[in-house]
């Protein structure tokens, strides 16, 4: 069962992360910089912000003794960032 919910949530959910994603970018680039400005937004900041992540939650859970609040308190403005970003997207425009 436990299977299932990893393989569902994880096709289902990766799905609906990518599925629009190359729409989304290409309203946001002119076609003369599409390519560049899409590599630059998207895997700079993957591999800068998402390539620690996993490392740093780990050394953060290690160094807690097993709890979970300072990966929380790490995590929390990535979250609040990429809200941040929807919301700027909606407020210019872009859809």
């Amino acid at each position: 069962m436990i299977w299932l919910a990893i393989v569902l949530g994880h096709s289902v959910g990766m799905n609906a992360m990518f599925g629009p994603q190359a729409a989304f970018y290409a309203e946001h680039f002119n076609t003369r910089v599409r390519y560049s400005g899409i590599v630059l937004a998207r895997e700079t900041t993957g591999a800068l912000l998402g390539g620690p992540t996993p490392f740093i939650a780990t050394a953060l859970i290690a160094w807690s003794g097993g709890e979970l609040p300072l990966v929380t308190v790490y995590l929390a403005p990535e979250t609040l960032g990429t809200a941040a970003s929807g919301a700027a997207s909606r407020a210019l425009n872009y859809r």
